[in-house]
C-alpha cells in the first residue's frame, strides 16, 4: 500500500467472520484503493485495528457486486413472472427480501437504507425519507433509552435503526435478521460509516427463536460483558417486520422475549394490522398479502391481548393508518417512474388501507414486575 495517499471506500460482497478473539467482521469489508493524491490522515488498516484488509482494484470490486445483485433482480423479476406466491420457509423469505432490497431501496429512499412507513408533517416534513425518520424519532422519544440501555432490533434490515439508536442514546443494539443479504449492507455500513460504533453494535444472523435459546444459553456478541453477566434486553424494537412473521411463530414473539428480557424491559414496535377481520377483496388478497408473501394479519384486540397475555402492560396503542395511506401515496408515485409494474400493487394497497382492510399501529409496553419470575422456564 502506498505511504502517500487517499483511498476510496469501496465494498465487495465478501468477508463476513469472526477472528478468534470474537470480534466480528463487516460481510462486505471495506478495501481501500488507492486513487492517489495526499496522504492519508491513517492507515485504514491500523484506523480498524484488524489484519488482513486488502486494497484490490475498484474496478473489479464493483463490478462483482453489480453482478451479484443483477443475479438476485433477474431471478426474483423470473419467480414473479412465474405467479410464484407466498413462500413459508426461513431461506424462501429471507432470499425474497435480499431480491428486492434493491427495488426498495430506490422506492423508499430511507436513509441507511431505512425500509418503512413514516409520519408526515407539512410542511416541515413532506418527503418519505424524512418522515420515516421522524417516526423512528417519536418511538425512539417514547422508548425511554439511555447509554446503559440493550436493545434487540429484530428484523434490523440494513441496520438503519440500530445506527441512529447507537448514535442517538450511546446505547448497545443487537440486531437480528433472517436475510443475509440485508445484514451485508449492515455490517459494512458499521466498518465503514459507523465504525466508531463498532463496539455498540453487533448484528447477528438467524431465526427470533433460535437466538433467544442461544442467549439463554450464555451467548453474549459484546466483548465487555464477562461470560458470568447474562445478555439482558431492556428493549424489543421492531419497526415494519412482525406482519412477516408467519402466524404460528409471530404467536410466541413477545413470551420469548420476556426470556430473554431485564427487569422492566419494554416493547417499542409498529406492526401492519387487519383491523376487521372481514373477507378480503381479491385486489387486497392479490396484491398486498400475497405479493408480501404474508399469512394473516392480527386485529387490534388480538395484537393487545398478545402482549398483555406475555406479561407486559400496554402504555400506547396508537393509529397511523393515515400516515400509512400517505406513505403509500408517496411510493405509488415513485414506482410511476422507476418500477411501473409495481404502481398498481401499491394504488391498491393504500385503497385498502382506505377501505379499513389493513392498518398500521404502534404500541409501547412495559413488563410488568411479576412477569419474569412467572415466565421462567
Amino acid at each position: 500500500m502506498p505511504d502517500r495517499a487517499t483511498y476510496a471506500r469501496v465494498t465487495a460482497t465478501r468477508g463476513e467472520g469472526v477472528n478468534i478473539d470474537g470480534m466480528q467482521f463487516a460481510w462486505t469489508q471495506p478495501f481501500w484503493v488507492h486513487w492517489g493524491g495526499e496522504p492519508a490522515s491513517r492507515d485504514p488498516r491500523r484506523r480498524y485495528g484488524l489484519k488482513g484488509w486488502s486494497a484490490l482494484s475498484a474496478k473489479r470490486i464493483v463490478l462483482q457486486s453489480k453482478m451479484e445483485e443483477a443475479a438476485n433482480n433477474v431471478k426474483f423479476q423470473g419467480e414473479r413472472a412465474g405467479g410464484r406466491v407466498s413462500p413459508r420457509s426461513r431461506d424462501e423469505i429471507a432470499s425474497y427480501f435480499v431480491q428486492t432490497k434493491t427495488i426498495y431501496e430506490k422506492l423508499f429512499k430511507g436513509y441507511d437504507g431505512r425500509i418503512n412507513f413514516g409520519e408526515f408533517d407539512p410542511p416541515l416534513i413532506t418527503t418519505l425519507a424524512d418522515a420515516m425518520l421522524h417516526h423512528v424519532g417519536k418511538l425512539a422519544n417514547k422508548a425511554e433509552i439511555d447509554s446503559n440501555s440493550v436493545v434487540l432490533d429484530l428484523g434490523c434490515g440494513q441496520g438503519a435503526d440500530c445506527f441512529y439508536l447507537a448514535q442517538r442514546f450511546g446505547c448497545r443494539v443487537v440486531g437480528l435478521d433472517i436475510a443475509e443479504g440485508m445484514l451485508r449492507s449492515a455490517r459494512s455500513r458499521l466498518a465503514t460509516d459507523y465504525n466508531n460504533f463498532f463496539s455498540k453494535i453487533k448484528f447477528h444472523g438467524g431465526i427470533y427463536p433460535e437466538f433467544c435459546k442461544q442467549v439463554l444459553a450464555g451467548y453474549n456478541p459484546f466483548e465487555e460483558r464477562s461470560a458470568s453477566t447474562p445478555l439482558r434486553f431492556t428493549h424489543l424494537w421492531s419497526t415494519c417486520t412482525l406482519f412477516f412473521v408467519p402466524d404460528e411463530m409471530r404467536q410466541h414473539v413477545f413470551a420469548d422475549f420476556v426470556q430473554v428480557a431485564a427487569p422492566g424491559a419494554r416493547l417499542i414496535i409498529d406492526d401492519v394490522l387487519d383491523p376487521c377481520a372481514r373477507v378480503l377483496s381479491e385486489s387486497t388478497k392479490k396484491l398486498f398479502y400475497d405479493r408480501l408473501h404474508l399469512t394473516r394479519l392480527w386485529q387490534p384486540s388480538e395484537y393487545k391481548e398478545r402482549v398483555q397475555d406475555a406479561g407486559f402492560h400496554v402504555d400506547e396503542f396508537v393509529n397511523l393508518t393515515g400516515q400509512f395511506i400517505n406513505s403509500y401515496g408517496v411510493i405509488a408515485k415513485s414506482a410511476q417512474q422507476m418500477q411501473p409494474d409495481l404502481v398498481a400493487s401499491y394504488e391498491a394497497t393504500q385503497k385498502a388501507a382506505i377501505e379499513n382492510d389493513l392498518a398500521w399501529y404502534y404500541l409501547i409496553a412495559t413488563l410488568e414486575p411479576t412477569s419474569l419470575a412467572t415466565h421462567k422456564r
